[in-house]
């Protein structure tokens, strides 16, 4: 199987309405999945997004090809952009607003 890499420069992901808003309602929603799946439903469940990014990979429906691409995403906020302190330097990153 003869394989061509590619590059992708300069992705940009917009989720609607805002990313913010996309983020509150997974959260939202996998808190409740969360209580449900519980036997004794806690009121003090919390979740949060701690690392966002995208994988990448070609998948044939039994498993990945080849080792999947991972792209640590960033939030962009207005001009400024603000890495997360704990991303090391090393990793691949694409901004999203």
């Amino acid at each position: 199987l003869h394989t061509v890499p590619i590059v992708i420069d300069g992705l940009v992901i917009h989720l609607q309405p805002n990313v913010d808003k996309f983020e509150n309602e997974l959260c939202e929603l996998l808190r409740e999945d969360r209580s449900l799946r519980k036997l004794d439903a806690q009121d003090n469940l919390h979740v949060t997004i701690v690392e966002r990014r995208l994988q990448v990979g070609v998948h044939n429906g039994w498993c990945y090809i080849d080792k999947p691409n991972v792209f640590h995403l960033e939030k962009q906020t207005g001009l400024t952009n603000k890495k997360p302190i704990s991303s090391p330097s090393l990793r691949r990153s694409i901004r999203y607003h």
